[in-house]
């Protein structure tokens, strides 16, 4: 009887492994088949994009000029304006006697659209494929809960004759991916015309294949039964023009670009994997992991992810602030799944990269050109210490110089608050804020970097606006601030 059991118990394992074996060919052959037939939803007629400026469009109203430069103030954190003369940038300033659309005269279909956009406070204006079906743009910014008529929203139809509802068909953004005003931000639609028959009869409706706000997926496969509100065509054709809405608020438009693309309808499995998704509901997490930056992958970051959505990522093995987010967190698929080979964390969300370069430095003077790295252990990590509120602060040691570095939300959601504390008053101990290729003062506390975001400083302190080899640094000298130095990001 004992000879059978172990007979049974070795068939039964060999024919375990055999099994798991297949098992795991067809799992693998599975996901290569779904790479497979996963062939992508659109491909492009054309590879090179075709530029827009003033001379494409007709009739030009007076609240439409051609500029090089604007910059609109938002709210209580700058009411300066500022426009320069030149080209390359349109913008719309109405009036109650000018408020006319820009209308393309050429007509378009099928189309790939992308632009660069800036809104000024509180503004509104809107981006009309056709002539006909709205693309939002409105300033959104801190929105957590976005409607059909914040930016990056298709917006709703109309109906006058009916009772109620007169409004219908509305689809929000997925995401708020919206930037402060005053910064440049980058729509890309992806439209498909409405067919028609060889009699004129419509046989399938106009469809947003994808809309991207700042590099994040914000309309996914959303299709449009008719025109949208305040349209310029009351009907439906295969073809038509591009329109920017003028009559309702301020808006700067540069790098309009399309392409013509050719539709393939086909569907696709992107559910090989579940994302694993990490949110922060009632506290912040706190996530050390692996992180993809630019071309590097960092193996030594921690990420910081509040309930407000203001995110960070933060180089312990440099003390650099990488980079800020707002939205959902990360995903940590990378990380947990089977192996977690990778161990990268994938942030969520519109991602603005700050720098990977040290933030202290000894120098002999302020305008000694700055290290990229530091060397091994010149700065040593002790940790990171937690308040009542989980907000960490992180603890180094430079040479002999003891140092505190703690970040945490803005309670408005518009960035973050950086205070950095050092305890010595070593003369030549240097703060750098900020890198860029382009670094714009507003004004005495207020400056824009690379059109991407904000950097906020106290006029007490003494700020030197450095240039090296085409890049711009915003440095303090630390002795001068005694030692304790506040400053906040803004996007």
């Amino acid at each position: 009887m004992g000879f059978l059991i172990g007979v049974f118990f070795i068939v039964y394992f060999r024919l375990r492994n055999f099994f798991n074996m297949i098992g795991g060919f067809l799992r693998q052959f599975s996901i290569l088949l779904l790479l497979l037939i996963s062939i992508p939803v659109f491909a492009q007629i054309d590879t090179n994009f075709h530029y827009l400026g003033f001379d494409d469009f007709v009739d030009v109203g007076e609240n439409w000029q051609e500029i090089s430069k604007i910059f609109w103030g938002f709210g209580d954190y700058s009411n300066v304006e500022m426009m320069e003369e030149g080209d390359g940038v349109l913008v719309n300033i109405p009036t109650s006697e000018d408020k006319s659309h820009l209308i393309t005269e050429s007509t378009f279909g099928d189309i790939e659209l992308s632009l660069d956009f800036m809104m000024a406070h509180q503004s509104n204006s809107g981006i009309y494929l056709m002539g006909r079906y709205e693309v939002q743009l409105f300033d959104s910014w801190r929105k957590i809960f976005p409607t059909y008529a914040d930016c990056g929203g298709i917006y709703q139809r109309w109906d006058d004759n009916q009772e109620f509802n007169k409004g219908y068909e509305g689809v929000p953004p997925l995401l708020n991916a919206c930037r402060a005003p005053g910064l440049w931000q980058n729509l890309r639609i992806l439209f498909k015309a409405p067919r028609f028959d060889e009699n004129g009869i419509k046989i399938s409706n106009a469809r947003f294949v994808k809309v991207y706000l700042n590099d994040i997926l914000i309309q996914d496969e959303v299709e449009i039964s008719g025109p949208t509100r305040s349209t310029y065509f009351k009907n439906e054709e295969a073809f038509g023009p591009l329109m920017i809405q003028g009559d309702h608020g301020r808006v700067a438009i540069r790098n309009l670009k399309y392409r013509e693309l050719e539709i393939i309808d086909t569907v696709l499995d992107r559910t090989v994997v579940d994302p694993i998704i990490l949110r922060p509901l009632q506290e912040p997490y706190i996530l050390r992991s692996f992180l993809n930056y630019k071309d590097e992958k960092l193996p030594y970051v921690v990420s910081v992810g509040y309930p407000n959505g203001v995110n960070y990522s933060f180089d312990t093995r440099q003390g650099s602030l990488l980079q800020v987010w707002r939205g959902d967190f990360v995903e940590t698929t990378g990380m947990w799944h089977r192996r977690g080979n990778s161990q990268v964390a994938k942030p969520l969300g519109s991602v603005v990269h700050l720098s990977d370069e040290p933030h202290l430095y000894i120098l002999d003077n302020i305008y000694q050109p700055w290290v990229d790295k530091y060397e091994l252990d010149y700065l040593k990590m002790e940790g990171y210490m937690l308040d009542e509120d989980r907000d960490p602060t992180f603890k180094f040691r430079l040479a002999d110089i003891e140092i505190s570095d703690k970040i945490n939300p803005l309670e408005d959601q518009s960035g973050l608050h950086r205070r950095i504390q050092v305890d010595s008053s070593l003369e030549n101990l240097v703060c750098r804020l900020i890198s860029g290729e382009i670094i714009e003062k507003i004004n005495n506390k207020l400056y824009r970097v690379d059109d991407s975001y904000y950097i906020q400083v106290d006029d007490r302190y003494t700020i030197h606006l450095v240039e090296f080899d085409q890049k711009m640094e915003l440095r303090v000298m630390m002795q001068v601030c005694g030692g304790d130095l506040e400053y906040k990001i803004i996007w």
